[in-house]
C-alpha cells in the first residue's frame, strides 16, 4: 500500500533526482531486534519555555547513542500560534497527536515542552545527558529501505511468540540545523534553532507477508524551503496504537537532497 503526503504549512521540500548520486546503494536502516525507544518532543515556536528543550533535543546529535539506543522526533503543535507568530512546523494532526497520550493518560490538559518515552511522559528531562538505557526486551527488527529518500519500504519481523495480529507503520522526515528568525509572539527577536523537526510525517496499515509485515510510504512535495540536514525516523505499533513497539532511524546523506530554506519561515509555541 502506498500513501503520499504534502508537506504541511507550505513548508515542503524537494529532492533532486538522487539515483545517479545513490549508484546502486539504497538507503537501508535497520533496528537490532531489542526494542529502541522512541523519544518525542511536544514543542512550539509560540511558547517562551520550549527553547531550552529545543536546545537539549540538539545535544543529542553528538551522542554516540543517537539512533541505536534512541530516536528522537519533534513534533511541534500548532495551539500556541493564537499568541502573534505561527509555527511553520506546526500542525493541528501534531497538536491532536499530543492530546490522545494525554487522553492515554487521563490527563486534562497538554503542555509544552513535553517529552514521550516510548509512549510515557517522561520528565525530568533537564537533569539528564539523554534517555536511559536501551531496552533489552526483543521485539523484533523494523527496516526501512529507500533507493531515492522519497519512496521508503518498511518491513517489521517480529519476534517469534509475538501475538499481535496486525501493524501500523508510521514514518517522519526530519529536519535538522534549522534557524528560524521569530518576529512575534513569546520568543520575539529570538532566532531559534530546530533539531528532528517533523516536516512531513505518514501512517500506513501493515500488510502481512509470511513472518514478517510490510507497507511502504512516499515523500511528495513541492519547492519552497528545507533544512540543512535531513533524517528518518520510522516506528510500527500495534494498530490503532500510539505505543511504538520497535523504531528506526538515521541520518540520510547530505549529497542526495538539495535543500533551500525560506527567509521567512514562521515558528511558535508555550507553556501550557
Amino acid at each position: 500500500m502506498r500513501i503520499s503526503f504534502l508537506a504541511p504549512l507550505g513548508f515542503a521540500l524537494w529532492f533532486t533526482s538522487v539515483s545517479p548520486l545513490l549508484g546502486a546503494e539504497p538507503i537501508r536502516l535497520q533496528s537490532g531486534p531489542a526494542s529502541t525507544p522512541l523519544l518525542e518532543l511536544f514543542s512550539s515556536e509560540g511558547c517562551s519555555s520550549c527553547p531550552p528543550a529545543e536546545t537539549w533535543l540538539s545535544r543529542l546529535k553528538n551522542d554516540p547513542r543517537l539512533w541505536k539506543d534512541f530516536v528522537p522526533v519533534a513534533f511541534h503543535v500548532d495551539y500556541w500560534d493564537y499568541l502573534g507568530w505561527k509555527d511553520p512546523f506546526a500542525t493541528k494532526a501534531h497538536s491532536e497527536r499530543q492530546r490522545a497520550y494525554a487522553g492515554q493518560w487521563r490527563s486534562e490538559s497538554v503542555y509544552t515542552p513535553g517529552f514521550v518515552l516510548n509512549g510515557k511522559e517522561w520528565r525530568g528531562w533537564e537533569h539528564r545527558d539523554a534517555p536511559t538505557g536501551a531496552s533489552t526486551k526483543s521485539v523484533g527488527v523494523l527496516t526501512a529501505v529507500s533507493e531515492d529518500g522519497r519512496e521508503w519500504t518498511l518491513q517489521f519481523r517480529p519476534t517469534t511468540g509475538s501475538t499481535a495480529s496486525s501493524y501500523e507503520f508510521h514514518a517522519a522526515l526530519l529536519g535538522s540545523e534549522i534557524k528560524s528568525s521569530v518576529k512575534a509572539g513569546e520568543n520575539r527577536g529570538r532566532v531559534l534553532e530546530h533539531d528532528f523537526a517533523v516536516l512531513i510525517d505518514a501512517k500506513v496499515a501493515a500488510k502481512k507477508d509470511g513472518q514478517t509485515f510490510q507497507g511502504t510510504v512516499t515523500f511528495d512535495s513541492k519547492p519552497l524551503a528545507s533544512p540543512h540536514r535531513l533524517a528518518l525516523a520510522a516506528w510500527v505499533t500495534t494498530t490503532s496504537s500510539l505505543q511504538p513497539v520497535q523504531s528506526v532511524g538515521g541520518w540520510l546523506p547530505k549529497s542526495d537532497i538539495r535543500r533551500e530554506r525560506s527567509a521567512d519561515a514562521p515558528p511558535s509555541r508555550r507553556r501550557g
